[in-house]
């Protein structure tokens, strides 16, 4: 709908109604203490999402958009971080692009790490070969790794996988650790440069990686 501007006002007006509706029946019902922490978690997440969807058509691919995502996504799991003990230990689930840190914005996994230094651990997730699915195409597609790329030179030849931690230890190309080389994150546009050890605190590379199937 970017390219139809009216269009687009149109339902995201609708949407902005919708989701106020539900903002107003959520507050009028009162859960049972066993859910009181998920319907605290629902009605906090409802409060961004106008934020984040207020943009005009042209600006929706933006880099300030992609900014405020990942700020509002750190806001939240810091919300969720204070709900817990200092002694709980969390996993803050993403695409590598919000998790591993990068010199164009601050993600949200930069975010969350700067508070917490050494306790907290950035690990990216790869794969020599597969498939996944495109939810912009709607399709299943190849995993488009390179003969050169940095999964197969962190893993050339594996049956399961392979864990390295960039904190303790060495892939058998040291050089690697620093090395840009390219690899292939489909949520990043496909195959980009980046350094695996000033991005991660440490990579998992899966022999390969299938779309989920509905049980």
């Amino acid at each position: 709908l970017t390219g139809y501007p009216e269009k687009y006002r149109q339902v995201q007006k609708s949407y902005f109604d919708w989701l106020a509706d539900t903002q107003q029946k959520l507050s009028e019902l009162k859960p049972n203490r066993r859910d009181e922490l998920r319907f605290a978690v629902l009605k906090h997440s409802l409060s961004y999402l106008k934020t984040y969807w207020n943009f005009p058509p042209d600006k929706l691919f933006s880099p300030e958009r992609n900014v405020l995502r990942d700020r509002i996504m750190a806001q939240n799991a810091e919300w969720l971080l204070a709900r817990f003990t200092p002694k709980d230990k969390t996993i803050f689930w993403g695409h590598n692009g919000h998790i591993g840190r990068v010199p164009w914005y601050t993600t949200a996994g930069q975010l969350l790490a700067e508070k917490r230094k050494q306790k907290s651990y950035a690990l990216g997730i790869t794969a020599l070969q597969g498939s996944f699915y495109n939810h912009t195409t709607r399709k299943v597609e190849p995993w488009g790794t390179t003969a050169e790329g940095i999964e197969t030179r962190l893993a050339p030849k594996i049956s399961e996988g392979m864990f390295y931690n960039f904190r303790t230890q060495s892939p058998p190309d040291i050089a690697l650790l620093k090395e840009s080389r390219v690899g292939y994150e489909p949520e990043n546009g496909g195959n980009f440069a980046y350094s695996a050890s000033d991005r991660f605190d440490g990579m998992i590379v899966l022999n390969s990686v299938s779309p989920p199937t509905r049980l």
